[in-house]
């Protein structure tokens, strides 16, 4: 998005786009009524991906995330594929390292959800529902249990176990805003060749709860909630406090609204 005023949305839904720091609300019926914005009509006419080509101007690429988080599990010992099954992530295992997802495919089926009502709309016009049962289908992940811990749900007991984490994986950033020039400072965890190597090396028995952190830690950021930087998201951080007992948590829904989360910070 330029600097430059463009009209996002037509009869009724009008919004001006002033600037790339600027983010639309969205509204359920534009998700059923492609006539309503500038980006259904390119959908309504089967042109995403002709669009997204001339946008980028470049040829289809890869994610790279889901390969190499393939071979990361092939190259676990029996020990380590223990210790992910007491996780419940058993499944994850079985994700091979050939197994890709092209971009652009990624970009397309982010135009035909809804999350609203968190369906999928085909190119016929069928609508499929959406649900937590669908990411176990795929993932076979713990489907079911106690929330996912979030910034709610925060306590003393949990804000020590954060501390710790954040104190073994963190790293900070400086970040210069190029319009007022001020200086920021970034404290998050950077999914890296260090980390990755971590899972890699040699574990002691009794260093099952750490080797679970960091595994979850990895699915989390290169598998189940992806982002456009190496970094796992802020908000996440939460979840790790409880990879000792993964098994006991309902993953699929974290999955599903942080997708759904996914696809409307897309609309806007």
């Amino acid at each position: 998005m330029g600097s430059k005023k463009r009209k996002m949305w037509k009869k009724g839904n009008v919004s001006e786009e002033g600037g790339s720091g600027h983010m639309k609300k969205i509204y359920p019926v534009i998700f059923k009524d492609d006539s309503l914005s500038v980006g259904g009509e390119v959908k309504r006419r089967g042109e995403v991906l002709i669009q997204h080509l001339k946008a980028r101007c470049r040829l289809a690429n890869t994610s790279y995330r889901l390969e190499s988080f393939g071979r990361l599990c092939q190259k676990l010992d029996d020990q380590r594929k223990r210790w992910v099954g007491e996780m419940g992530f058993t499944g994850l295992l079985k994700i091979g390292v050939d197994m890709n997802l092209p971009r652009q495919l990624a970009y397309w089926l982010m135009t035909r959800i809804d999350p609203f009502n968190c369906t999928l709309t085909s190119r016929d016009g069928r609508v499929f529902p959406l649900s937590q049962n669908q990411v176990h289908w795929v993932l076979s992940i713990p489907n079911g249990g106690l929330p996912v811990p979030t910034n709610c749900s925060l306590d003393n007991e949990m804000s020590e176990k954060v501390k710790r984490i954040m104190e073994n994986y963190g790293k900070t950033w400086n970040n210069k805003s190029i319009k007022t020039g001020r200086e920021y400072i970034f404290k998050g965890i950077s999914v890296n060749a260090e980390l990755i190597g971590r899972i890699e090396g040699q574990w002691k028995e009794d260093q099952a709860d750490e080797f679970k952190t960091v595994f979850l830690l990895l699915s989390l950021e290169m598998l189940f909630c992806p982002n456009q930087s190496s970094r796992l998201a802020a908000d996440l951080v939460l979840a790790l406090t409880c990879a000792s007992k993964a098994v006991e948590y309902d993953w699929c829904s974290m999955v599903l609204k942080k997708l759904m989360d996914s696809v409307a910070m897309f609309a806007r």
